[in-house]
């Protein structure tokens, strides 16, 4: 995917570089956020949902998300996964009910996907 070099050199540049992960990005997208909305798009996310860092390390990925979009007003993220259910676990036990929403895009039939896209 194709981004301006320019942006490309900002993320990689070593003063800004941090050992904790979520601070780089949280500082990364304050600064992006004073010019445009960052959007953060994390797709397949259910390939570490067993992942262990000091405790389950989707848990502590979903409550970074809650915080760049709810409580810092940051950026934009969506999670996209082909694992419903694994969606659903997520969501029911990092307790995103009202913090987040959730959507269920499946195959639809003609008419559903229809009705869909005209709410929209």
């Amino acid at each position: 995917m194709p981004i301006p070099l320019n942006l490309f050199e900002q993320i990689l540049e070593k003063k800004d570089k941090s050992k904790d992960m979520f601070k780089y990005i949280e500082r990364f997208f304050d600064e992006i956020s004073k010019k445009r909305v960052p959007v953060l798009i994390v797709d397949e996310l259910q390939v570490i949902g067993d992942m262990k860092i000091d405790g389950l390390l989707i848990y502590k990925l979903f409550n970074f998300f809650v915080r760049l979009t709810k409580e810092l007003h940051l950026a934009h993220v969506f999670v996209v996964t082909s694992d419903s259910l694994f969606l659903e676990q997520v969501y029911s036990e990092a307790i995103l009910k009202g913090r987040c929403r959730y959507l269920l895009v499946d195959d639809f039939d003609r008419e559903t996907a229809i009705a869909f896209l005209e709410k929209c």
